[in-house]
């Protein structure tokens, strides 16, 4: 799994920075009760920011899940492709090798596979 990149972690810390200094402001400016309101306000904010912050940083982690079974898909297409190219090659040495009486009783026997 990747890692987290260094920008998603500033712009978290912004958020949660910038929530801390909006109340620091309306605190110096308006006393406690003013305060407490906007705490309330922000809450809500931060409960925001509190659930969208590991949200988007367990969807990177499921995003380079994702990548990694796709790739691994893909190289067992290759494997596979690999191995049907191989048994192509055997049939055609063992049939280019065989009677040709054998040969014309299987295509007679067994059209569907010539």
């Amino acid at each position: 799994m990747g890692k987290p990149s260094w920008e998603s972690t500033v712009i978290a810390s912004l958020l949660i920075g910038l929530a801390g200094a909006i109340f620091l402001v309306v605190y110096l400016k308006g006393g406690i009760d003013d305060a407490l309101k906007a705490w309330a306000a922000i809450g809500t904010i931060g409960g925001v920011i509190t659930g969208v912050v590991p949200a988007y940083f367990f969807g990177q982690q499921r995003a380079a899940s994702a990548e990694e079974a796709a790739k691994q898909a893909q190289d067992q297409v290759v494997e596979e492709r690999a191995r049907r190219d191989r048994a192509e090659e055997k049939s055609q040495l063992i049939l280019g090798s065989a009677d040709p009486q054998l040969v014309a009783t299987l295509q007679q026997t067994h059209p569907n596979l010539f």
